[in-house]
């Protein structure tokens, strides 16, 4: 979510710390902030928001109540005015809701003789900043209380409203075309606000153009309602159509504030749209099941023990009246209550939590002892174990490949493509795929590729892990994976202490061969019953990004005299690679010229040089030249001479 800096500080009478310093306090107490821009004088952070938190943070003030607790400076005020019911004037519209469980709640106002223009450049300033545009005085407003305190809102024209007005799910048939002209078929399962002629809009998603605000609207109807998320989501998702106020209705959100945003949209409209006759008639507010107070009674050592640091009472609720959190000391325990806006505060592991990151992570001791592991032994994990460490020690590579699949038993309702609209049966075939693809790549026809992967498959029956193992030869003339197979799962199984005999599934291919085999059998038959700790301990580990641009590969074949090693070459090569040059110069022949009496009298060595970049694809003449100066350095040797 973009977030202006400016528009924070127009929360606080103090000048708030400087963008660097909010950064990192939001990063290290709150969330994770993934860049920010300058805008104008000012600046504007984009946040993540994660969806735990969405209910009270995808709004500014939510974000300038973490910043208040984070650095604890002044509680944040809301910097725009507040009008309630002020004359007395009944609402001329009426609301019925058919499903409470779906609109939760519903707030409404008619506002007559508003006058609808440009937003003063100051508005669209604040939008703009977070990538909104201006519409209309009318739009802003309710766009600028939503980046505000969450809720989202919504302006009928009241003229266009034929009748009253009644929350319901769609009749069979029902269109709507939506404020950005988009006609959509509805489905009886989707909520909608509607009048005697039908749709105005999609609840929660969208408005429709029907009713929309125009330059010649004079009367509005103002809307500030609370839907249930599962049902937002899925309509959603179903028409897709994803807004600004779908992603918060459907994260949830207290309908609690429905009303406190009804009255902010109300004195935003009137300090930006009324006249001397505007007339603000009587709010509608339709809450059958009101949200009860949340109530967490929790002790001092409750939360030491939770966070693994000792804490007094006065310190947990300090912190806790920090973030605007209810906290009063009721004999030994603490009797937290929950605001109305944040739904995340139920249990005492969340108040643990409040408490835990705005004193700071880092403040939390290390209670393991170093290098040391407490491992509960799960007797499927050591058969997977040591199927890792034995095949490791055959030079085969793991591979995780998709669970999706072309074909399959089990087809997924919404695939993410049109070649994985199935669960994978079996590993088999992606296994003899991605040998295919390794042996495409491979840098010497020799050599085969070893893989394997441990994995779930799928069938009707449910789902179940597979052992699947291949090797693979770049020529049907080179191939031996069938003897190889046979010896390495004989070794398998009695590394696995299995007597029994079990049949995997097999397929033979004119240069691979791969075995299937289901894990259930093995976990059954193995006797392995211990590991070794300090496998899981490998302090010499490295992990390296695979360059996305290709590689070139040059060979370089050289007559040296007799005394003078491969290393040496190697070494003179690797001097003059330059950064390029990706791991070591690979030795892939060597042989002797002798004279007739048996001496050596040259030797031969022949390398093989492969080049990459991590920012860009390699010219042709850039490594021409990078191996001639390889060439030009070789030949300053005396008796070296370079195979052309």
């Amino acid at each position: 979510m973009k977030v202006s800096y400016n528009w924070l500080q127009s929360h606080f009478k103090k000048q708030l710390p400087p963008v660097e310093e909010i950064t990192n306090g939001l990063i290290f107490h709150s969330f994770e902030v993934e860049g920010g821009e300058k805008y104008k004088d000012g600046y504007v952070f984009d946040i993540k928001i994660l969806p735990d938190r969405a209910h009270d943070c995808l709004c500014h003030l939510g974000v300038t109540r973490e910043i208040s607790a984070i650095f604890n400076i002044e509680k944040p005020a809301v910097p725009f005015e507040k009008l309630g019911n002020v004359g007395g004037k009944k609402s001329s519209v009426q609301v019925e809701i058919e499903d409470g469980e779906l609109c939760r709640r519903y707030v409404g106002r008619v506002v007559r003789d508003i006058i609808v223009k440009d937003s003063g450049q100051d508005i669209k300033d604040k939008l703009e900043s977070i990538g909104q545009k201006s519409i209309n005085n009318i739009v802003d407003a309710a766009n600028l209380i939503m980046f505000e305190i969450g809720q989202p809102l919504h302006a009928f024209d009241l003229d266009k409203i034929k009748g009253n007005i009644v929350v319901r799910n769609a009749k069979l048939g029902e269109k709507i075309t939506t404020l950005d002209d988009r006609e959509v078929e509805l489905r009886i399962d989707t909520l909608v606000i509607a009048d005697d002629v039908g749709p105005l809009a999609i609840a929660g998603v969208k408005g429709g153009k029907r009713a929309g605000v125009t330059k010649e609207t004079k009367n509005i109807f103002l809307e500030s309602a609370n839907f249930n998320p599962v049902a937002t989501r899925k309509t959603a998702t179903k028409l897709n159509i994803h807004t600004d106020a779908s992603k918060r209705f459907e994260n949830d959100f207290p309908a609690e504030l429905a009303m406190e945003a009804i009255h902010l949209f109300s004195g935003v409209l009137k300090a930006m749209a009324s006249a001397e006759k505007t007339v603000f008639e009587d709010i509608i507010d339709i809450y059958k099941k009101p949200e009860g107070i949340r109530e967490i009674f929790v002790t001092q050592k409750e939360i030491s023990a939770i966070l693994g640091i000792k804490l007094e009472k006065d310190e947990i609720v300090s912190i806790l009246k920090r973030l605007d959190i209810s906290a009063t000391v009721e004999n030994e325990k603490i009797k937290v209550i929950s605001p109305v806006w944040r739904l995340d505060l139920n249990i005492k592991e969340d108040v643990a939590e409040e408490v835990g990151r705005i004193n700071g992570y880092e403040k939390v001791p290390n209670l393991l002892p170093e290098n040391k592991l407490i491992v509960k032994q799960n007797p499927e994990y050591l058969v997977v174990n040591k199927i890792k460490e034995f095949l490791f020690k055959q030079n085969f590579s793991e591979i995780y490949s998709y669970s999706f699949s072309e074909y399959g038993d089990v087809e997924i309702d919404k695939p993410l493509a049109s070649d994985k609209k199935f669960l994978r049966k079996n590993i088999t075939e992606p296994l003899c795929e991605k040998i295919e693809f390794n042996l495409r790549n491979s840098i010497f026809d020799q050599d085969p590729i070893r893989i394997f992967e441990i994995g779930n498959v799928y069938n009707l029956e449910g789902e179940t892990k597979s052992l699947c193992f291949g090797v693979g030869y770049k020529t049907k003339k080179l191939n031996k994976s069938k003897a190889e197979i046979d010896i390495i799962t004989a070794n398998l199984l009695k590394e696995l202490k299995i007597v029994q005999d079990i049949k995997p599934t097999v397929v033979e291919k004119e240069n691979m061969t791969v075995v299937e085999f289901e894990m259930t059998d093995i976990f059954k038959l193995s006797l392995v019953d211990d590991f070794d700790l300090q496998t899981l301990i490998n302090k010499d580990a490295n992990y390296k990004k695979i360059s996305q641009y290709p590689r070139s590969i040059r060979d370089i074949a050289l007559f040296v005299p007799p005394e003078i090693t491969s290393d040496r070459v190697e070494n003179l090569i690797k001097e003059n690679s330059g950064t390029l040059l990706v791991n070591d110069p690979i030795l892939f022949d060597t042989f002797e010229k002798k004279d007739e009496s048996g001496a050596v009298i040259k030797k031969s060595f022949a390398f093989r040089l492969i080049f990459q970049s991590y920012e860009r694809t390699l010219l042709e003449q850039e490594i021409n030249e990078l191996v001639l100066g390889i060439i030009a350095k070789i030949e300053e040797n005396q008796d070296w001479v370079v195979r052309k």
